[in-house]
């Protein structure tokens, strides 16, 4: 006996909407783990209204050929869409084509700068709970812990994705132990 084959020839309505449903649920479950884990490895860059405020502030500082300020001067610039403090020797390593007021400043060394600021904000009381951003990392708060990296730091350290440090008591950079867990 055969049967009435008109329905079988496609997809039914309801067959069409779940797949469009479980698609749409897909994609949305890929953009929350990317949200939740693809961002701790991704490299900072000056969007487009950030790049001039950036390029405006570090030529100036740029002019004075100072160390202190081009290494130490951080000032609070969005970079990514976040708000950080950035010293524009930091800021120079963001632009996709170095700017003209970066070749003022190549001979400066700031290989500290971040740690030492850690360690002012610190002593100032001026980390929080969570931590300030600062260029490419960040000094770590009261907490003690940093989004995207295991373990539980000592306030004021630095960590960014090589790791964390701080500065010693006789301002050598060392890394940051773990803080055991109380028992």
């Amino acid at each position: 006996m055969r049967g009435n084959k008109r329905g079988q020839e496609g997809f039914s309505f309801g067959a069409v909407l779940g797949l469009v449903v479980g698609v749409v649920a897909l994609v949305m479950v890929a953009l929350f783990v990317y949200n939740i884990f693809g961002k701790a490895g991704t490299t900072l860059e000056l969007l487009p209204g950030e790049e001039a405020s950036a390029s405006q502030m570090c030529s100036l500082v740029a002019g004075s050929g100072e160390a202190n300020l081009v290494c130490d001067d951080f000032k609070e610039l969005k970079v990514s869409g976040k708000k950080r403090l950035v010293s524009c020797y930091y800021v120079k390593s963001l632009f996709s084509k170095e700017p003209e007021w970066a070749d003022k400043i190549k001979t400066i060394d700031c290989e500290n700068a971040p740690y030492k600021k850690c360690a002012l904000l610190k002593q100032a009381g001026g980390l929080g709970k969570n931590g300030v951003l600062v260029n490419g990392g960040v000094c770590v708060g009261s907490s003690g812990n940093v989004k995207g990296i295991e373990g539980t730091f000592s306030e004021g350290c630095f960590c960014e994705e090589s790791g964390c440090k701080k500065l010693d008591e006789t301002n050598n950079v060392v890394a940051c132990l773990d803080i055991p867990p109380s028992l």
